[in-house]
């Protein structure tokens, strides 16, 4: 708990945020503080109304819930071919073989990176409240706050919905594309590793040759050694 009656720096800026939103008739003032210094939220707050019988964590829990993994595509076998699979294959939507930054992503997605039509609006109100307040009283605050700034709260949970599908899209993509390059060079190293067994085989049989030959010719030149030796002697 706190000794002193003076409010340190954050404590004055976190008083200041909930006075604000006391304006606002978000939060309500109780007559005792807790022992962070923070001033009580009061539980009770007025339902937001919803077009949809289920509220928005719902359906956002339930989009995650639901997106099945990303399975390898089933692919025919690939001929073994020397060469770059870089730039052989046209580029549809998305460019699978480079990296690509997220903002670019969004950028060729036609998507913006912030703004008040984007989920990232809510990120910026979750970042203004005091992380000490329970998360429940900060989630019906952040609803409140969009509601009281005329913002379609349905809407930035939907852009963020619709961002995650399309960059998941985008990783099943890259992944699959990596699936298939690597099928291809494993078949082309393949074809290498058998091509460097024959070339093996060649050397060998050669070094054979070489002995053979080399013991059949100094075989000979050691019988007319002996024989020019024991003339000329």
């Amino acid at each position: 708990m706190r000794t002193s009656g003076v409010l340190n720096v954050s404590e004055r800026r976190d008083r200041k945020m909930m006075d604000m939103l006391e304006k606002m008739r978000i939060v309500k003032k109780t007559d005792a503080d807790d022992s962070t210094g923070y001033l009580e939220i009061e539980p009770e707050y007025e339902p937001v109304p919803a077009p949809q019988a289920e509220s928005p964590q719902d359906r956002l829990a339930s989009f995650f819930a639901t997106q099945p993994a990303p399975a390898a595509p089933a692919s025919a076998p690939l001929e073994p071919q020397v060469g770059s699979v870089w730039d052989d294959e046209p580029v549809k939507g998305l460019d699978t073989n480079r990296f690509t930054e997220v903002r670019e992503l969004y950028a060729l997605l036609g998507m913006q990176t912030a703004g008040p039509t984007t989920v990232y609006l809510l990120e910026e109100y979750m970042k203004t409240l005091p992380d000490s307040l329970p998360a429940e009283s900060r989630r019906a605050i952040i609803i409140k706050l969009v509601a009281a700034a005329g913002f379609d709260f349905d809407k930035l949970l939907g852009d963020g919905v619709d961002r995650v599908t399309k960059l998941t899209e985008h990783a099943s993509a890259f992944a699959a594309r990596t699936d298939e390059v690597v099928a291809r060079y494993n078949s082309e190293i393949e074809v290498l590793e058998r091509q460097i067994g024959s070339i093996r085989a060649i050397i060998d049989e050669r070094k054979n040759l070489h002995k053979k030959q080399f013991l059949s010719i100094e075989t000979e030149a050691k019988r007319l050694r002996e024989v020019l030796d024991f003339i000329t002697k």
